[in-house]
């Protein structure tokens, strides 16, 4: 195998293990018999990111974000805008959600296996065909994106986080600190004037009106808010979202107990919150709605007006397990 071979590490996901992770790249490589002059690493640089992603996704090979879902959307927003589908891209998930790399089946791998063993798979596996969403032609939806009730926890959680206010850095107090957020916000509805309207696979229009529900989610893979699964029939390469709308507060706690087991999670999406397909989505959203992209507070970007969303295009990933 003589591909080139890049690392972006985000220095302060998982509390900061990832600037933990350069310092041990090196022995790894090593230990594999990768000589130095076929793989690079560096941290992620906020100022230059951009210029830093084209620079790596224009070496070829592999590339592997380390870090959480934010991380990974990054590297798949430029790989979309690059047209670039010749390298392949990995993921280390070091993030809170890791919903990305539970539908690639690395999160499992990482944690039951460890860090070796993780990327001596991403440097063998090959690559599959990944279905990007295109928001308002200007950012890049990969896992899901939702309004109301869950990215108003979003917001807050990730405001409490850049504040310091979530005591200690790691993951597990990252997701005690997220459901004492939820417990806080769990009365909160999407507000007068959200709207929704869809095009199906049958090439159907619908539309949906969204005020007083507690959440609207569309999934690109099967994983949502840190390992659920409300949708059904998700298929990564089908070029449809699937569409779930969430009325009650009971039923979102639903959807996040879908990942309990997977016969729960069938009967839940046949009976209880069924999944729509759709090929685009429209939505109005009022200034007092709340919107997140990949677990990432997207209010401030699209809040206020109308959202559309739209097949992008394809890249391919670094699997290790079947979808």
């Amino acid at each position: 195998m003589d591909e080139k071979i890049s690392f972006l590490i985000n220095p302060i996901s998982g509390g900061g293990e990832g600037r933990s992770i350069l310092s041990y790249i090196p022995q790894i490589m090593q230990s594999l018999e990768i000589s130095h002059n076929r793989w690079i690493a560096e941290l992620t640089d906020p100022e230059h990111l951009n210029s830093q992603m084209d620079r790596m996704l224009n070496r070829g090979g592999r590339l592997i974000a380390v870090g959480g879902d934010g991380t990974m959307t990054a590297v798949l927003n430029r790989a979309l805008q690059l047209k670039q589908q010749n390298t392949l891209l990995g993921l280390i998930p070091l993030g809170t959600g890791n919903d990305l790399a539970r539908a690639m089946g690395i999160y499992r791998n990482y944690m039951e296996k460890g860090l070796v063993n993780t990327i001596r798979k991403l440097l063998w596996t090959q690559g599959r065909f990944f279905d990007l969403w295109s928001v308002n032609k200007q950012w890049t939806l990969g896992a899901y994106l939702s309004v109301g009730l869950d990215a108003k926890i979003a917001k807050e959680f990730n405001e409490d986080r850049k504040a310091g206010k979530i005591p200690g850095k790691s993951v597990w107090l990252n997701k005690a600190y997220y459901i004492k957020v939820f417990a806080r916000l769990r009365k909160h509805r999407l507000p007068v004037g959200s709207s929704a309207t869809w095009v199906d696979h049958q090439g159907r229009v619908k539309q949906q009106d969204l005020a007083g529900r507690r959440s609207f989610i569309l999934g690109n893979i099967p994983s949502y808010a840190g390992g659920a699964n409300p949708f059904r029939g998700v298929n990564y390469q089908d070029e449809l979202l699937e569409v779930v709308l969430v009325r009650s507060f009971w039923q979102f706690i639903g959807c996040i107990l879908t990942n309990i087991s997977r016969t729960y999670s069938s009967f839940f999406t046949r009976f209880i919150v069924p999944t729509a397909h759709a090929k685009s989505v429209c939505l109005k959203l009022p200034a007092n709605a709340f919107v997140q992209v990949d677990g990432e507070d997207f209010t401030s970007k699209l809040a206020g007006g109308e959202v559309e969303i739209s097949f992008g295009g394809k890249v391919r990933l670094l699997v290790l397990d079947p979808w």
